[in-house]
């Protein structure tokens, strides 16, 4: 059965001041989200295949997508179906690998491997942008203009990079790169491969409000901003990894040596977790950086410019690691995947942090 969607989720935070000024105040609290939606996988408009990440519209209707279905499903505020829309294929309003939704003002935008295609808010087919050649990214993200940035393999180069990329799919920088023989280097130029590497490093970013891309690599905590061509550090943290309990690391070998019965498929077993696992630029210009380390775990919050303003920690029933994180207005939004199901939950930050 789902979950119906409650209008406000209330979070009860501890604000603790330290004898700073109103301006140099650090506040802190405890998130605990709140369930708002969970499908049930009897009822084909409550189904999913493999659910990867929400949009919103400013009257609460929630979007959820498909990736492996390449469909997408409205739901009202209170968590009723309204429409299903999209499908595998070639023609008007369907996809080939749908990767990223987003809602810009009273149109959907779906970012498929082949084009981007626009969406009236009731699941009508406006138009597409067809993308010079097909483009997969792990986990991209758009933005209203049309430019979209994520990860992106190279199986010639064996690396994987950061890239940003125009409104035609066409590379107009290349944030990050390195090289995949770092953490696997068993693998060579021109052989196919696989890769198991959801603990390797990835790369975290986020459009801002004026077009702006945060980012950073999740095995440090630095996050740069990228404007007109360059970078920035912004933030730089010297914090120490978690390591990997021992039980769950000879899980991974075990894992390993099973994927090395494939030659194709390459799996790599880390020693610590990665430190940075959400990054979110927020409406009003804050940073949320998800950290786990020794010293904090927990969503640290920055202005834009870099300054801390707080720490949030989580108590949640489902693993950080494993979530995709996203926030709208105040609210940071978790999607739980599951097999064939999804959960999603939110908690609010305090206004004016």
């Amino acid at each position: 059965m789902h979950t119906r969607m409650p209008v406000a989720p209330v979070i009860c935070l501890l604000l603790l001041f330290s004898g700073c000024s109103r301006d140099d105040r650090i506040m802190t609290g405890e998130l605990e989200p709140i369930l708002i939606f969970e499908s049930n996988s009897e009822d084909e408009n409550y189904s999913f295949t493999a659910a990867r990440n929400i949009a919103l519209d400013s009257a609460g209707n929630l979007y959820i997508f498909d990736y492996l279905d390449n469909t997408i499903k409205k739901y009202d505020r209170n968590g009723n179906h309204a429409v299903t829309f999209g499908s595998r294929g070639e023609g008007p309003g369907q996809f080939s690998h749908l990767m990223e939704i987003r809602v810009f003002g009273n149109v959907l935008l779906a970012l498929d491997s082949v084009g981007t295609l626009v969406f009236s808010l009731d699941g009508n087919f406006v138009e597409k942008t067809p993308f010079e050649e097909e483009i997969v990214c792990g986990f991209p993200q758009i933005y209203a203009d049309g430019r979209f940035v994520g990860e992106l393999y190279s199986q010639s180069e064996l690396t994987k990079s950061l890239t940003l990329r125009g409104p035609r799919g066409g590379e107009l920088d290349k944030l990050a790169e390195y090289d995949l023989r770092e953490f696997f280097p068993e693998l060579e130029k021109g052989k196919d491969f696989f890769l198991q590497d959801y603990q390797a490093r990835f790369y975290l970013y986020s459009f801002c409000e004026d077009g702006s891309v945060i980012w950073a690599s999740s095995d440090e905590c630095k996050v740069y901003s990228y404007r007109n061509g360059s970078s920035i550090n912004l933030i730089a943290q010297d914090y120490t990894p978690l390591p990997i309990p021992a039980d769950q690391a000879a899980e991974m070998e075990k894992s390993a040596e099973r994927a090395g019965q494939n030659p194709m498929l390459h799996m790599y077993v880390p020693r610590s977790y990665q430190i940075v696992q959400h990054l979110l630029a927020a409406p009003d210009g804050d940073i949320l950086v998800y950290v786990m380390s020794a010293e904090k775990t927990g969503f640290l919050v920055y202005t834009s410019g870099g300054k801390l303003k707080g720490h949030y920690s989580v108590n949640a029933d489902f693993d950080m690691t494993r979530v995709k994180t996203q926030i709208f207005d105040n609210v940071i939004y978790y999607v739980v995947p599951g097999r064939n199901s999804v959960r999603i939950f939110s908690s609010r930050l305090i206004d004016g942090v």
